[in-house]
Order: C-alpha cells, then sequence, then structure tokens
C-alpha cells in the first residue's frame, strides 16, 4: 500500500520545478495535503485488480466487513495492458482511522495495487 506524500517533500520538489520553469508559484497553497483526522474525513484511493471473474466484488469486501460508505467509484484503462483497469474510489473515514486504515490493509490482500491518495475533511 502506498502511502499519501510526504508533504514537505512534495513541497521542495514542486518548488524546484517551479523554479526550473521559471513559474511562479505564489503563496504556498499547493500540494496535496493530509491534514489530521476531524472526523467527518473521506479518503481517496486507487486500486488495480487481477482480470478475472469476482476480482471487483472481492477486493470491494473490506468495505462491507468495515461497514465504510463508499462514496463514489470511476474505472479507467490503465493504457499499459488490455483488460487493465485502476479504480478511484472515495470512501467515508480518514485513513488513519482504525476501521478505514484495517480496510486498507485487506484491499492489499485482493489488488495488485493499491495506493493512498489522501485524506481530507469532507465538505458535503
Amino acid at each position: 500500500v502506498e502511502q499519501p506524500p510526504d508533504n514537505c517533500k512534495n513541497r521542495s520538489e514542486q518548488r524546484k520545478a517551479a523554479h526550473r520553469n521559471h513559474l511562479d508559484i505564489g503563496r504556498e497553497q499547493y500540494g496535496r495535503q493530509c491534514g489530521q483526522a476531524t472526523g467527518r474525513d473521506r479518503t481517496s484511493l486507487m486500486i488495480s485488480i487481477h482480470d478475472q471473474a469476482g476480482a471487483l466484488h472481492s477486493a470491494l469486501a473490506p468495505f462491507r466487513r468495515y461497514k465504510i460508505n463508499m462514496t463514489k467509484i470511476e474505472s479507467r484503462p490503465s493504457k499499459r495492458k488490455a483488460w487493465e483497469y485502476f479504480f478511484f474510489i472515495d470512501c467515508a473515514g480518514h485513513y488513519q482511522d482504525g476501521k478505514v486504515a484495517r480496510a486498507i490493509k485487506h484491499l492489499g490482500k485482493h489488488c495488485n495495487y493499491v495506493k493512498i491518495l489522501g485524506s481530507y475533511p469532507n465538505v458535503d
């Protein structure tokens, strides 16, 4: 499971890239933020599964097991190989919350690839 980016490292790399390309990045309002849990958070994930019958059903089982509400799921072709897809998932909770963390850990058992894109306050 790939963790969200370290904001300090991410910001440093962005500053260097902006300087190299003569871009004005303005005030430091860039980079993905993974703040502390607020109690009303949402987590975004990216997963890839095996091309076999029932793979998506098995991969999503941890959300049901831990009673985590999935608020969105989208699929996109991977462009690496035929019939390989990435699934982008939003779910309720912060990636560091106990049940969300356990569900993500179990996702790793059913998926080729799991990446935590970040957690952020839910504004709905």
